[in-house]
């Protein structure tokens, strides 16, 4: 790095999600580890936007375009000068290489962080063939922009296999980081009550899942299984988070006759008080980069059924591979979640998930000359 103390983390926006959870916590660490920390964003708004550390300074673009935004973040390099700026994403990413290559005597360096599985996030996964088109075609331009970058990390073994898999970019050329959880932190807001009838004691079992109703965790297998489930096994299904999908899933879940077990709460910022006091966490994605939710599940001590999507289930459940499923399969997820509930609480070795295990790998990768 260079000998500014600065460092630059840059996220699309403030939107409820597991990256910009993650990124809000490094920011924090880093900031408490002596670092000047620049949070940027395209757009501040957002139900993380008040969850900016106080010790980080919040940088807000103000523009969701890709040309502009760089003229900004070159402006900004020009300004700030940060030894290194982590761009999350590949619309972040190409946005911190056009903005260095607009601001040629800067010294920053580039770290890009992979989120997801490549496949699944660029929709080749059963997607149309006009849609993988169009994917592919982002092959290239992300190949050559990703090999002049400073650094690449990968949240998963899986997501860094989908890096070198789809943009051909050499293992060696990125780090695995696994996500932050502060396990403190959760088990404190784990403590809140909950109002809601259904967690009361002696109620029927809670099977609990989390995150934007959107394509990608597929829900509507989740509901599927949910609804199988029943015919044997009284039980309750809460969904939280927030999206698009809203409409559709609240449709589906009358369609099912299950929509007096099975509730959409919305999203909570708190999310922890729930998840528990549920008797199962249960992830349908089609695809992910490492669940953090997970993890987060796992630090309260409740068992977890998933699927095996590309990537990070199969790494976080190494030890219960039985307790993976198929993709878009309701039959196998319904008794998985059937076996599930039998299992109970459970406690979980997470050191290698701790904020300053993640804070390490940072800064070395920083530090690293290529």
């Amino acid at each position: 790095m260079n000998d500014s103390g600065r460092i630059a983390i840059l996220l699309y926006r403030l939107r409820f999600g597991g990256a910009e959870r993650v990124m809000l916590s490094i920011a924090g660490e880093l900031a408490r580890r002596g670092y000047e920390v620049d949070l940027a964003t395209f757009d501040a708004k957002g139900e993380f936007a008040e969850k900016v550390p106080e010790n980080v300074r919040l940088y807000d673009i103000q523009s969701l375009g890709i040309i502009r935004a760089a003229h900004k973040i070159s402006k900004y390099l020009a300004a700030r000068s940060p030894s290194a700026i982590i761009a999350n994403g590949d619309r972040c990413t190409l946005v911190s290489f056009l903005a260095r290559k607009l601001c040629p005597h800067t010294r920053t360096r580039i770290i890009a962080v992979v989120h997801h599985d490549l496949t699944g996030a660029l929709g080749l996964l059963g997607a149309s063939a006009r849609d993988k088109f169009l994917a592919w075609s982002k092959q290239f331009p992300m190949s050559r922009v990703y090999r002049q970058l400073d650094g690449i990390v990968a949240v998963s073994e899986g997501a860094a296999a989908s890096v070198v898999n789809f943009l051909g970019i050499p293992r060696d050329m990125i780090s695995v980081i696994y996500n932050p959880v502060l396990v403190d932190e959760i088990r404190e807001k784990a403590s809140h009550a909950v109002e809601h009838p259904w967690f009361a004691n002696g109620a029927p079992p809670v099977i609990i899942s989390c995150g934007r109703l959107v394509p990608q965790k597929d829900f509507e297998t989740l509901l599927r299984a949910f609804a199988l489930l029943r015919r044997e096994t009284l039980s309750r299904l809460v969904i939280l988070g927030e999206g698009p999908e809203r409409k559709g899933l609240e449709a589906l879940i009358r369609s099912l006759g299950i929509d007096d077990c099975a509730a959409l709460f919305g999203f909570d910022e708190n999310p922890y008080k729930y998840i528990a006091k549920a008797n199962l966490f249960v992830l349908s994605s089609v695809f992910e980069g490492l669940p953090t939710v997970i993890i987060e599940a796992m630090a309260l001590d409740i068992p977890v059924v998933s699927t095996d999507c590309p990537s990070g289930p199969a790494e976080l459940l190494a030890r219960h591979p039985e307790r993976l499923v198929p993709m878009r399969d309701p039959e196998a997820l319904a008794a998985a979640m059937k076996k599930g509930l039998e299992i109970g609480r459970e406690q979980n070795d997470l050191s290698r998930f701790s904020a300053a295990n993640c804070a390490d790998g940072y800064i070395a990768l920083m530090s690293r000359r290529r």
